[in-house]
């Protein structure tokens, strides 16, 4: 299958997913938030001519909310638009905290098992480029809490917490470890497209967690790596609920890069996705030129 009928399907389905849009206008001067926006190449990765942009939203030392803009079959990132037509619908900033706070105290209630309303695909970014404003075409958006607690054992706490602290654990350590002790390897690793949808956490594992695996320095600043781990619970769609599925953490500048196997996945072979997953694979920046800070 062409890439361009891959990423028409994609872009089709991730549109059906979003059922009660909503419209956000990133104000890259505001005063309640800062804004740190990088530029993405997946060629490296993926070996697909494909740009992802992330930005960075914090209001204060401990809270981050990530914007990651995907692709689509133009390629094009984002898309003229009036806001004027859209007045009912776009939310303000006090309206996006209210919306993750919420989303947070839901997932404190369920113990950390339910992270569903602080990854969404039902939030579309608007920025102003000159004097004209543009959307988002496909835009996964994700809520996350920064800690520095030492911990004795790798993070349990939940997968929206980055916690530079916790001890490190590589994937290839855990993956080893699971298929001696249980057999097989855990549900985050899929080996083939069709154990999409047919695995869920068990037990002693059952919750989606995050955890760091090391630090390493890229363009001058110390970054820490963190993976996730979590189901692929949908069979016959995109797992965008993963959100970004393994992410480089800069405490100064926020997620500089990042992995998106869920989104990937239908384009490229589940070999490629198996050994990103095992190895950690990221999209990184490649120059100083792909951060901006505002």
């Amino acid at each position: 299958m062409k890439k361009t009928t891959i990423l028409f399907i994609l872009t089709i389905i991730s549109t059906a997913l979003l059922a009660h849009d909503k419209y956000f206008v990133l104000d890259l001067d505001s005063k309640d938030y800062k804004v740190v926006d990088i530029s993405l190449h997946a060629n490296k990765a993926y070996g697909k001519s494909i740009d992802i942009e992330l930005y960075n939203l914090r209001y204060d030392k401990n809270t981050l909310i990530l914007f990651s803009i995907l692709p689509t079959v133009s390629k094009e990132n984002w898309s003229a638009v009036n806001v004027k037509d859209l007045k009912a619908q776009i939310i303000d900033f006090r309206q996006l905290k209210l919306l993750f706070e919420d989303g947070f105290k839901m997932f404190l209630n369920s113990s950390g098992y339910d992270s569903d309303h602080l990854k969404r695909q039902d939030i579309i970014l608007i920025i102003k480029k000159g004097d004209k404003y543009f959307r988002s075409e496909n835009c996964i958006t994700e809520y996350f809490k920064m800690i520095e607690q030492p911990v004795l054992f790798p993070n349990l706490m939940g997968n929206i917490y980055i916690n530079t602290k916790s001890p490190d654990l590589s994937v290839k350590a855990f993956e080893t470890r699971h298929k001696e002790i249980y057999k097989d390897f855990s549900v985050n690793a899929i080996t083939s497209k069709n154990q999409t949808g047919s695995s869920s956490l068990k037990r002693p594992l059952e919750r989606p967690l995050t955890f760091f695996s090391g630090s390493l320095e890229i363009l001058g600043y110390k970054c820490y790596k963190f993976w996730q781990f979590t189901d692929w619970r949908v069979a016959d769609g995109l797992n965008l609920r993963r959100g970004i599925d393994r992410f480089l953490y800069v405490p100064e500048l926020g997620i500089i890069g990042g992995s998106f196997d869920s989104w990937f996945e239908p384009m490229v072979s589940q070999t490629v996705i198996f050994d990103h997953y095992m190895n950690e694979v990221l999209i990184i920046p490649e120059s100083a030129t792909d951060i901006h800070i505002h």
